[in-house]
């Protein structure tokens, strides 16, 4: 982890802040295919999805 953020903050200009919850799987984009991953991800119960959709009518979020 060190790794990661000493390459996306390699100048040191943001601080470091530790997640607030964790995640499985993180879907990018609702088009077609991305729903489709998201919902086959979503059959397993013990795993969590989240599908992340940028759109300016988009109002709600959603967890799976």
């Amino acid at each position: 982890m060190q790794a990661f953020r000493s390459a996306l903050n390699s100048n040191a200009k943001y601080a470091y802040k530790a997640p607030e919850s964790a995640v499985d799987y993180i879907v990018i984009g609702g088009g077609v295919v991305g729903l489709a991953i998201a919902r086959n991800l979503s059959r397993f119960p013990d795993r969590s999805t989240v599908l992340i959709e940028r759109h300016t009518r988009a109002v709600r979020l959603h967890l799976v």
